[in-house]
């Protein structure tokens, strides 16, 4: 390989772990975001069964 060659392809190397690692923190952010929203989602359903279960004991 001459030298042209050897920098095209650390070049693309390089940039190749570089769009790795920035898709690896995406996907680490999309499944933190998704976690939050699923505890989000839970504390609401755990919210209104509460809620329902009161209006069910006040009913009798």
């Amino acid at each position: 390989m001459d030298d042209q060659m050897l920098r095209e392809f650390r070049n693309f190397v390089s940039y190749r772990e570089k769009r790795d690692r920035i898709a690896d923190d995406q996907h680490r952010e999309t499944v933190r975001a998704i976690r939050d929203l699923t505890e989000v989602i839970n504390n609401g359903v755990t919210v209104i069964s509460q809620t329902l279960q009161d209006l069910g004991r006040s009913a009798r």
